[in-house]
């Protein structure tokens, strides 16, 4: 029975048609777009797209609507058939897309110019059409017709050099991580466009230009900073298992901990208790507690909870951490996870039914779930379901499509005010990724409680609150103001700012903001338009709300860590913390879709991004295979259910790597001549995808046997000028001093205090055409207290001097 496709109104995207070319690169962003109201419509070739024919599929009986990708990437979504080869099905695109708000694709640039159906050949029939490509490398780069897979883009991004163990080749993610991220930047890329097309009412559309790539590369800023390397010749390698630790207990259970250095002494206690050998004494916090350049591990404290650990069951141990000033997170597997207390509480899993007949999925709730009127998980169609019911669009357009005077060259959030109350990485990146696009955007900081990450990464002379290699990539363009949130004046100071943003958004504990004063029931009273968003880590509700939590930790609880790297390893996970970067795309977007919704309605709303939530949603496929099968899926190392080989391989020199991800029969026949010879290509084991796979070890043993006398970037363009995915696994030295694509990526800033140093900062990977990307420098500590008080919040001079003079605003 056909799903019904009515929307609600109060939808955050009610009346938004997205048309989506299949490509896993995109397919998540349609499914986000469709769960935040979206009418999303798949033209898929004859026979399905290749997310179609990705395994796993339910009961391994391959299928175009059996595999686990398509069930968990294209829900909510309407399929129709159209052959873009042909004459007929290219005039049926050119017809769907001049009814559209957003296109979605991922196809090879230049592959739908030559077919007519770029974004210049559509605008003309639809200049409010928003063109969001998705591509491995930019569509203007000089890799921008490169093939690419998850294992390859990082291999680019610098992803794969940071992960994993120094004995072991670096270690891929599960959930093809590095494509997700481009997926979550196109949605958030799509919601500013419209916001710059609708609230502006000028009609014009876009075209976005998303690089996977770069979208990678950023997520690698804190295990990797590009200052690491231009200041100090650093180029952190993966170490995962002793910077990001999981340490084991008694009862076998892992958990994630981080010593806060505030509680040393009682930690310190803890292990004297236990008859545990501490070096440091109690008020030297701060020498137990540190780590090298370029290190997270945190000195002897970080020894004693290791030491500690396999005296306790996991349930226990992770209590008294808990009570001891221990931030720690258990280590889950998707068993574990279905009987989790805090996940039962947010109600993470969901049924629904399928188009298989007699069969029900369950799956991980949208990250978007915490928005008025976002729509419930909904299964996938069937290939062409809705060819009957979809040659047009059923209704008119509901948004403003006539476009008026020349295109705009600005960037889309231009007059859009946030208020971002968050520290470290999640919050302040989400917001950084507000001002990128364009939106005004104020730290609220104080002197007496700065965000941490100033000090951190510090300039070679010296430390500088404003230099610091984290706080500049993490808070380009943003300005400062500072407020002593202690004090009743400072409470009523920082609800009057809130007041006068549009949006408020915070990453602390909850209660935090509460206690600043900034109640979101008393702030609609003044401002009934206003936008509070909560981003926490476990939640804002059941027994883990009152935890703190860091990216790795949250990563590791969704699972991530169980089913990511090699069999018999301890579950260490990734050589980055994540979540703290996928996060920051959910925050972004809720904010989008929330003012959106706003504008509609007149009315604000409050809302909750619950980081687990998001993380554990970009394994939605892993989950169904889960739950589908019975079984959890088995641990990946760098192998992949549909390219053979796949991996990692050592290339020639000292701990250099070459990934090769090959796909097919036809690619394999290519790839065995390159590496061997026709006895190779003729080799009855590896004669089929399937014969490859039962013969994997002997495969990988052949393919290590070329890679280790190949030059690692001479190789992959070798391989692709043969159109097979391939790519050197890039430390940040590379990326900086020898990668053709990331020239323009990497940015140089300068900061008044030390005005001869160059502080390199990550570029926006959602680019939009025509529009300068250049970013500006993050701001001192309380730089701008006199424009955000004065101009903004409107004090008078008198009451802005007496607030300085008495350290309110300070």
């Amino acid at each position: 029975m056909p799903q019904s496709n009515e929307l609600p109104q109060s939808a955050p995207l009610a009346g938004i048609r997205v048309l989506e070319l299949p490509g896993q690169a995109g397919a998540l962003a349609g499914r986000f777009l469709a769960d935040l109201g979206a009418d999303v419509l798949l033209v898929e070739p004859p026979g399905g797209g290749t997310l179609r024919a990705s395994g796993p599929f339910v009961a391994a009986e391959p299928g175009v609507d059996r595999g686990y990708r398509h069930l968990a990437y294209n829900g909510g979504k309407r399929s129709v058939v159209a052959d873009l080869a042909t004459a007929e099905g290219q005039a049926r695109f050119r017809q769907l897309a001049s009814e559209v708000d957003i296109l979605l694709e991922s196809t090879t640039p230049g592959e739908l110019a030559a077919l007519g159906l770029d974004y210049d050949d559509l605008k003309a029939a639809n200049p409010g059409l928003i063109h969001v490509s998705i591509t491995p490398h930019g569509r203007h780069s000089p890799w921008a017709k490169r093939a690419a897979a998850d294992i390859t883009l990082a291999a680019s991004g610098g992803l794969l050099y940071v992960s994993g163990e120094p004995e072991r080749p670096p270690v891929q993610p599960v959930g093809d991580l590095s494509l997700q991220l481009g997926s979550l930047a196109a949605v958030t890329g799509a919601l500013a466009a419209l916001h710059g097309r609708d609230g502006a009412k000028n009609g014009w559309g876009a075209h976005i230009d998303i690089s996977i790539q770069e979208a990678v590369t950023v997520s690698t800023l804190q295990t990797s900073n590009a200052n690491f390397w231009r200041w100090y010749g650093l180029a952190p390698a993966r170490n995962t298992a002793r910077e990001f630790p999981v340490e084991r207990c008694a009862d076998g259970g892992y958990i994630s901990p981080r010593s806060r250095p505030d509680r040393w002494p009682q930690i310190r206690q803890w292990a004297i208790d236990h008859g545990i050998a501490v070096r440091h004494a109690p008020e030297a916090w701060m020498e137990a507690n540190r780590g090298n350049l370029g290190s997270f591990r945190t000195g002897e404290a970080a020894d004693l909870v290791r030491d500690l650990a396999p005296g306790y069951d996991r349930d226990e141990f992770l209590r008294l951490c808990w009570s001891t000033g221990v931030v720690a997170l258990p280590v889950y597997s998707f068993e574990e996870m279905r009987e989790s207390e805090q996940l039962k509480a947010i109600g993470e899993f969901v049924k629904f039914s399928s188009a298989l007949p007699g069969r029900d999925l369950e799956s991980p709730r949208s990250p978007f779930a915490g928005i008025r009127g976002a729509r419930p998980i909904r299964r996938a169609p069937a290939l062409g379901e809705h060819d009957s019911d979809a040659i047009h669009f059923p209704s008119p357009r509901l948004t403003n499509a006539g476009a008026t005077g020349e295109q705009p060259d600005s960037l889309p959030l231009k007059g859009l005010r946030v208020l971002d109350i968050s520290w470290v990485l999640a919050g302040p990146l989400g917001a950084r990724t507000l001002s990128n696009l364009g939106a005004e955007v104020i730290k609220l900081e104080s002197g007496v409680r700065m965000d941490t990450i100033r000090r951190s990464v510090p300039s070679p002379n010296g430390m500088q609150l404003s230099t610091g290699g984290w706080f500049n990539g993490a808070n380009a363009g943003k300005l400062s103001a500072t407020i002593d949130t202690t004090a009743e004046a400072g409470r009523a100071l920082i609800a009057r700012l809130a007041n006068e943003c549009d949006v408020v958004v915070n990453n602390l504990r909850p209660g935090a903001i509460e206690r600043m004063g900034l109640v979101y029931e008393e702030l609609r009273k003044v401002n009934p338009r206003i936008i509070v968003v909560h981003l926490p880590g476990p939640g804002r509700s059941g027994p883990w709300a009152p935890l703190a939590s860091f990216g790795n930790m949250i990563a590791a609880t969704a699972g991530v860590n169980a089913l990511s790297g090699f069999p018999g390893t301890p579950p260490t996970g990734l050589g980055i913390a994540f979540a703290d970067f996928a996060a920051p795309y959910f925050l972004a977007s809720t904010v989008l879709a929330a003012v959106r919704q706003r504008d509609a309605t007149g009315e604000g709303q409050e809302i909750e991004v619950n980081q687990l939530s998001g993380m554990i949603s970009l394994l939605g496929a892993e989950w169904m295979e889960f739950d589908g099968e019975g079984r959890s899926p088995a641990r990946r190392a760098n192998r992949d259910a549909n390219h053979c080989p796949h991996g990692a391989y050592p290339a020639r020199g000292d701990d250099e790597w070459l990934a090769i991800a090959v796909r097919g029969d036809d690619q394999w026949q290519t790839f065995a001549r390159t590496i061997g010879s026709d006895d190779l290509a003729a080799d009855p084991r590896f004669a089929t995808h399937a014969a490859r796979k039962a013969n994997e070890d002997a495969l990988d043993e052949i393919v290590r046997a070329w890679t280790i006398t190949q030059d690692r970037w001479e190789a992959a363009d070798s391989l692709q000028a043969l159109g097979i995915a391939a790519a050197a696994v890039e430390s940040i030295a590379d990326q900086l001093d020898r990668d053709p694509c990331l020239g323009t990526h990497f940015q140089v800033v300068h900061q008044p205090a030390e005005p001869d140093l160059l502080i390199t900062i990550y570029g926006e990977p959602i680019r939009f055409d025509g529009v300068d990307g250049t970013l500006r420098r993050a701001p001192a500590l309380g730089e701008h207290n006199e424009y955000v008080f004065r101009e903004i919040a409107g004090l008078s001079e008198e009451e802005y001097v007496d607030l300085v003079a008495s350290n309110v605003i300070a």
